[in-house]
């Protein structure tokens, strides 16, 4: 019968913090003997509108970019123009099963690049005088 009553107390005190609030003390106020701490507390947004908002649009952009790009490709097939969608084989040389490296050749003079080929991504830079820093 003695263990009824801590059993009690325990339960009570167990109700009591999962009820009550529980407030933060001052450990998140800024420490005035240390220069440069600052200590800074971290919450949960729980905003879910605004960023259900971003996601429109992103997929609304997404969308966009993508119906240009059908655009511009059925374009170049409309024009039939020759080695303008051309298959081209390429030698690649592979380094270490990471990486696929080739040189390609762009314009016309062809000017020669190094190129990186990542199968995560479908975008190719290209070096040129007109990017601005």
């Amino acid at each position: 019968m003695p263990y009824f009553h801590i059993f009690l107390y325990i339960l009570i005190f167990c109700v009591l913090v999962h009820i009550c609030p529980i407030h933060t003390l001052n450990i998140f106020k800024n420490d005035e003997n240390e220069k440069g701490s600052l200590n800074i507390p971290l919450g949960k947004e729980n905003n879910l509108f605004f960023n259900e908002i971003k996601l429109e649009n992103r997929f609304k952009n997404n969308i966009k970019g993508y119906i240009q790009n059908v655009q511009k490709f059925h374009y170049l097939m409309e024009k039939n123009k020759p080695n303008v969608l051309s298959y081209i084989q390429e030698d690649l040389l592979n380094f270490h099963n990471s990486q696929f490296i080739a040189d390609i050749g762009v314009g016309n003079p062809p000017q020669v690049f190094k190129v990186v080929f990542d199968t995560g991504s479908s975008n190719l830079a290209i070096p040129s005088t007109k990017c601005i820093k």
